[in-house]
């Protein structure tokens, strides 16, 4: 055990596995994990860096020479990050980077037809609450299957994530090629302003603020209550009962996230479902425009983008729309003659 000075004096102990990593070079994963953990997402943390999808993500986008070295060590709940040096991928690594890009142009297809399929029933099946009947070893026997389901499908987005990065890689070197100082921006542009999964929960929340705010005594609740005794207030006034079934009706779809990603001990939206009130909240007193509103016009953006013609192309390539792109974008993402990008 090594005992570290915090900046206000505290101490800071460490336990290692070996007196050698001590020496070597730790890195806090503040981004992603910025408090500590508690014990029991300490153990899925730890599932989700063993898990093969994940292991191999980080070995391809950091060129490690092998897939079992994702090292990590939680002193206090705070996540830590073994840095290997950088050294030549071997044979295996070299294969499967090949394969990732082999497999970058039917993705979506991938994804749509075997990952997301897999990824939906790990989460139904981990919604269930025939949990509650248990006994202890049970329960025990349960929670060790759970921690296994929730990693691998977690692992299965980092698989997808791989592929998606090899699809905009070429999108980017080809950008700072024609645009040189303004291609990271350029690329920023052509692929931002796209709908998905993430951005129709936060559509739903400014829908159910537009309900609340055409229902008086809703609305009126809203600016006087405080969040905690708001649901209970609602079912009091006029129109309350109608605002709280769409609002339940989102919980069922939207309600199994968690204030943070990482902390399994938090409750979920449908336990204490304070922070999405929070934000119908923000949407009803802002009067905001709608999110789509938003994203329509970061798509009028990406449009505009394409159709600018550029001093460096021939005259026959009038726009981004002409461009031969390089593969996997030439064919595998166009619809309709439109080059796509990924994060479509």
């Amino acid at each position: 055990t090594t005992v570290y000075k915090c900046t206000n004096g505290a101490n800071f102990p460490v336990q290692w596995q070996s007196p050698e990593d001590g020496q070597l070079n730790w890195v806090r994963d503040a981004s992603h994990f910025p408090y500590p953990l508690t014990p029991l997402a300490v153990d899925f943390t730890r599932r989700v860096y063993e898990d093969s999808g994940y292991r191999h993500f980080w070995a391809w986008r950091r060129g490690f020479p092998t897939l079992g070295h994702v090292r990590t060590t939680y002193p206090l709940g705070f996540v830590y990050r073994l840095v290997p040096e950088p050294a030549e991928q071997d044979a295996y690594l070299q294969e499967y980077g090949r394969r990732v890009v082999e497999m970058a142009p039917s993705i979506r297809r991938v994804w749509k037809r075997e990952w997301e399929p897999q990824i939906r029933a790990a989460c139904h099946w981990l919604q269930r609450d025939d949990y509650l009947s248990m006994d202890l070893p049970q329960l025990t026997t349960y929670l060790e299957h759970c921690m296994g389901v929730a990693a691998g499908a977690y692992g299965l987005t980092f698989l997808s994530a791989t592929s998606m990065f090899a699809c905009g890689e070429p999108l980017c070197a080809l950008c700072m090629k024609e645009f040189g100082g303004d291609g990271e921006k350029t690329f920023v542009t052509l692929t931002e302003g796209f709908s998905n999964e993430s951005t129709a929960s936060d559509m739903a929340l400014w829908q159910l603020a537009r309900t609340a705010g055409l229902l008086p005594e809703v609305a009126a609740a809203f600016q006087k209550t405080n969040t905690e005794q708001l649901l209970g207030v609602l079912h009091k006034v006029h129109g309350g009962e109608e605002f709280l079934r769409e609002f339940n009706r989102y919980l069922r779809r939207y309600g199994w996230r968690l204030e943070t990603w990482d902390e399994l001990s938090k409750p979920t939206w449908q336990e204490s479902p304070a922070l999405a009130i929070r934000v119908i909240e923000y949407y009803l007193a802002a009067e905001t425009e709608s999110p789509h509103a938003h994203w329509s016009a970061r798509r009028a953006a990406v449009e505009m983008r394409r159709n600018e013609p550029h001093p460096s192309w021939p005259p026959s390539q009038t726009s981004w729309l002409d461009l031969r792109l390089p593969w996997p974008w030439s064919d595998s993402t166009c619809r309709s003659g439109k080059a796509v990008p990924f994060g479509s």
